[in-house]
């Protein structure tokens, strides 16, 4: 039984060409910086912390940093889902970067002063939290729901950024966050 999962209603060619477009369409939607050594979010270094822009950042780099941590741990400690996991961690891993780059928390947290209000556990990534659940299917949903979670407050912060550059980053984080939770559901059948 192969461990990559299968979408109902898709063929490996519509899933391969569709996986190969993200990129692009991430590119041509303004979710990278727009220059070398761009920010955008102009001076988030220099901006207090209660700017919304600075909050909404944290909190999003934050909850990617924990997914990201999480899933590092589900292929440590299962390896026979790393075909699963590894292409997720791999996505949540580009977002940290792009979101640290533009000022965020290169690690889990948030800065003081910063709420940790977003719906999703900013700061509690699961890495350290109690042993991984039982079970490939049940993993597997647990970590479809995280992802769905972490989409959610990612479509949240949306309405809360001024910037426009950093609202679409924020909704193809989003988008990419429902993406996982699919193929996590999928795999879990």
């Amino acid at each position: 039984m192969p461990l990559q999962p299968r979408l109902r209603g898709l063929s490996r060619r519509e899933v391969v060409t569709a996986a190969a477009a993200v990129p692009a369409l991430w590119l041509a939607g303004g979710c990278t910086l727009s220059g070398a050594g761009s920010n955008p979010l102009p001076g988030a270094h220099e901006q207090a912390a209660d700017d919304p822009d600075v909050v909404v950042l944290a909190l999003a780099a934050a909850e990617v940093t924990g997914l990201v941590e999480r899933l590092e741990r589900v292929v440590r400690e299962r390896p026979g889902l790393e075909p699963v996991v590894r292409p997720l961690l791999r996505n949540h891993e580009e977002h940290a970067e792009v979101l640290g780059a533009a000022g965020g928390p290169q690690q889990g947290g948030t800065p003081s002063g910063t709420p940790a209000q977003s719906g999703a556990p900013a700061t509690d990534d699961g890495a350290s939290a109690g042993p991984l659940p039982r079970g490939r299917a049940r993993l597997l949903t647990e970590l479809a729901a995280a992802e769905q979670q972490a989409a959610d407050a990612h479509l949240r912060h949306v309405g809360r950024a001024l910037s426009g550059q950093f609202a679409r980053l924020l909704a193809s984080i989003s988008a990419a966050e429902t993406q996982h939770a699919t193929v996590l559901r999928e795999a879990a059948r």
